[in-house]
């Protein structure tokens, strides 16, 4: 009995995986330490793991798979959000915190899952896709189906980035150009997008583990201080937004961001 005693009150063994090839890697330093700051020594022996800009580990994913009950996946936009050390874990045989790899990988892609979201209801703004060869090749084919489609101001945007990274508000077609060469330093593909004037909402969602178990938390209020929108700046420079929780919109707003969330 005591040996089962002393295994069902073992703190568990948490890898805080932080850092990683992505432009958010700063970013994700600076989250990593901050979940290895706040979790609770008396229920969790926590060990930060850092990975290289060029995808080392610090200690092998193999190697953590004998002393790890999870990863504590504190990453950010590529490699730590696309699906891809999900998948390494995966292979080690190692839990993790987060949606899984072929989840994470359709997330991180707007693209596509801007068009899921459509088939199931939910109100998208239009868009077209462009890839890099074909914005090289025929530049001005491009820019017709754009004026075609859209007005300004319309936004620009990685395919498959986070925090922001290479977005961009458009107001004239110099801008557009310009927009349009900044999206594809981070990505192989770029979105034109319709914008959207409103309250900018962010509402997270928790499981147990099954779909059925999910829920909204409060929504939450952005309100940028260091930008027109909420940017990379906005986003981590001290003071940049202000978050208020919840969202100052009518209750039954708040209901509805609720239950998209709950439903993307």
């Amino acid at each position: 009995m005591s040996a089962v005693h002393r295994k069902t009150h073992k703190k568990k063994r948490v890898k805080v995986l932080m850092g990683g090839p992505s432009s958010e890697h700063e970013v994700s330093l600076k989250s990593g330490a901050k979940v290895a700051q706040h979790l609770n020594r008396e229920k969790y022996e926590v060990e930060p793991i850092l990975i290289s800009r060029s995808g080392d580990w610090e200690r092998e994913p193999e190697a953590l798979a004998d002393d790890t009950d999870v990863a504590f996946i504190a990453m950010h936009g590529k490699y730590g959000e696309d699906g891809t050390v999900q998948s390494i874990l995966d292979a080690a045989g190692i839990p993790y915190t987060g949606s899984n790899a072929m989840t994470s990988a359709l997330a991180m892609n707007k693209f596509h899952a801007s068009e899921l979201f459509r088939r199931h209801g939910l109100a998208i703004p239009l868009m077209f896709r462009v890839d890099k060869n074909e914005w090289q090749r025929s530049r001005e084919e491009v820019v017709g189906r754009v004026k075609h489609y859209l007005s300004f101001p319309f936004v620009v945007k990685p395919n498959n980035q986070g925090s922001s990274v290479g977005v961009s508000i458009v107001r004239n077609w110099d801008e557009f150009l310009e927009a349009m060469r900044k999206a594809f330093t981070h990505s192989r593909e770029a979105l034109t997008q319709a914008f959207v004037r409103g309250t900018e909402v962010t509402c997270g969602v928790l499981d147990h583990g099954w779909p059925e178990s999910a829920y909204a938390l409060l929504p939450t209020e952005i309100v940028p201080r260091t930008s027109n929108f909420f940017d990379y700046d906005a986003k981590y420079a001290a003071e940049g937004s202000d978050e208020i929780t919840p969202a100052r919109v009518p209750e039954m707003t708040l209901k509805a961001i609720q239950r998209a969330a709950v439903a993307a």
